[in-house]
């Protein structure tokens, strides 16, 4: 579940900015907004892996300080492709985010709370994903018992881990995105909608909202 969590988490971000870049216009976006559940659940899925290897390794290997080193260094990689390609979305929904609001203000609007529940979960999301990586570099196999301070002190778990995982959860059942997102029959001149990167005159990007 410590794993699993905040990898859902970002899934149904992935899904929910799909649908709002969909429902405000497609062309807003540097990235089909069709592409984005596959290619980052792609990564989450490969981040999984590594650090359940990772993770594996390092609680079933003996005291094999070579092996100790490499399971860790996996769980490592793993976190910090999660990390990476978190912060990769949360770049391009950033850039729809501010073209969409400079030329389609008023579409914007109607997914303003939906979009700020974004912002706010995303950073929890990092701030966890970052005390993991810190937690499991940082750790000295050296000693015996291995020593790190996050790996053996208990208050960082519940601060770092645990309460903006439950924090994010939360957001979302008080903002709920099916309040501010609209059915596919809503809004199917949308979906495939091209507007120019160079653009952000507003209402007379016809083509980008055909609104």
């Amino acid at each position: 579940f410590i794993i699993v969590a905040p990898v859902c988490l970002a899934a149904a971000l992935y899904m929910v900015v799909g649908r709002i870049m969909t429902q405000v216009g497609a062309g807003y976006s540097i990235i089909r907004p069709s592409w984005i559940t596959p290619i980052f659940v792609g990564f989450d899925i490969l981040s999984i892996g590594m650090q359940a290897l990772g993770a594996a390794m390092l609680f079933n290997t003996d005291d094999n300080l070579d092996k100790l080193k490499k399971a860790r260094s996996i769980l490592t990689i793993g976190l910090m492709i999660q990390i990476i390609a978190f912060a990769i979305f949360l770049v391009l929904t950033g850039w729809f985010d501010r073209r969409a609001t400079k030329a389609s203000p008023r579409k914007m609007v109607t997914v303003r709370m939906l979009m700020i529940a974004f912002y706010i979960t995303g950073a929890l999301i990092m701030i966890r994903s970052i005390y993991r990586a810190i937690e499991f570099i940082t750790v000295d196999f050296n000693s015996r018992p291995p020593r790190g301070y996050f790996f053996n002190v208990e208050w960082a778990y519940y601060v770092l881990d645990a309460l903006p995982i439950a924090i994010a959860t939360g957001v979302y059942n008080v903002i709920f995105p099916a309040k501010y997102l609209q059915g596919d029959e809503e809004y199917p001149d949308t979906k495939n909608v091209e507007v120019p990167l160079s653009s952000f005159e507003g209402d007379r990007l016809k083509g980008g909202n055909h609104a």
